[in-house]
């Protein structure tokens, strides 16, 4: 039995208002009670729960069966929410300012705030700037969430919530079901550090499309 699975209706101003008005407060209830939510993106459906809560951060590793060695992304809207948390180059603000939201994963160097659990043992932390009205509007409304993808572990990809609930079921508190992801495939993850661009996985934005972006194309 699934907890509840709010199929989404924003394709118009007035599904997306009955949104903020109705499902918006429960899905803020339960990320503050420590809960998990499966949310939308342009990329792959992603798990979200509160960032500065260490017993959700646990309860998502241990439902997706993640090693602890593995960092966690964060969800955010904006430069001002990734400030408090990393350590921002001026290459990795250019990227932020001029090319986001796209669906790339911009790693930098992690702050003291993070909670260390969010890092697997590295010094780095992954930021996603998820393209979506609804989750926009979560993150906007909540601050920032865990961005990691809702499967377990080296499992398929969950590109359509039915691929989440056949892995997770009812150890998920909301599934906000928008349909199929624009995109299918997962971000592309970028290092910065060094004020220059490696691409450490390639997904759903070309290195080419990344460039003519930089270049204001």
């Amino acid at each position: 039995m699934v907890n509840s699975i709010i199929k989404l209706h924003t394709e118009n101003h007035i599904g997306f208002e009955n949104f903020l008005k109705h499902e918006l407060p429960e899905c803020i209830t339960v990320l503050n009670r420590g809960g998990i939510l499966v949310f939308p993106t342009e990329t792959l459906y992603g798990l979200g729960v509160d960032i500065t809560n260490e017993c959700a951060i646990d309860r998502l590793i241990e439902l997706k069966g993640r090693p602890r060695n593995m960092p966690i992304a964060v969800a955010v809207t904006d430069l001002k929410q990734v400030i408090p948390l990393a350590e921002i180059t001026e290459l990795a603000t250019k990227i932020i300012k001029n090319c986001l939201p796209k669906p790339i994963t911009i790693l930098l160097t992690a702050k003291k705030t993070i909670n260390p659990r969010l890092l697997g043992g590295s010094d780095l932390i992954g930021f996603r700037f998820p393209e979506h009205p609804v989750t926009t509007a979560i993150i906007n409304h909540f601050g920032p969430i865990t961005a990691t993808s809702a499967n377990l572990h080296n499992c398929p990809e969950p590109i359509t919530i039915d691929n989440a609930i056949e892995q997770f079921g009812d150890r998920v508190d909301i599934y906000l079901d928008s349909g199929p992801c624009r995109f299918a495939k997962p971000s592309t993850v970028i290092n910065t550090i060094n004020d220059t661009i490696k691409i450490i996985r390639y997904g759903a934005c070309s290195g080419t499309e990344l460039e003519e972006c930089l270049r204001g194309n």
